[in-house]
C-alpha cells in the first residue's frame, strides 16, 4: 500500500474517531485530525505527534 495518503477525520478525538484514526495509521494512511474543540484536539495531537490537525 502507498504511504502518506491523507484522510480527514472529523471528530477525531471522539470515541469512534479514535478507532478510525488508529485503523488508518495501521493501514499506512496519514489522517488529518479535525475537530471543533481546540483543547481535545490539542490533547490528541500531543498523543499522536507528526499528524496534522485543524
Amino acid at each position: 500500500m502507498t504511504t502518506n495518503l491523507n484522510v480527514a477525520v472529523f471528530g477525531a478525538y471522539g470515541h469512534t474517531g479514535r478507532f478510525v484514526v488508529a485503523e488508518l495509521l495501521e493501514r499506512g494512511y496519514a489522517p488529518v485530525l479535525i475537530g471543533r474543540d481546540p483543547a481535545k484536539l490539542s490533547a490528541l495531537s500531543s498523543a499522536l505527534p507528526g499528524l496534522e490537525s485543524r
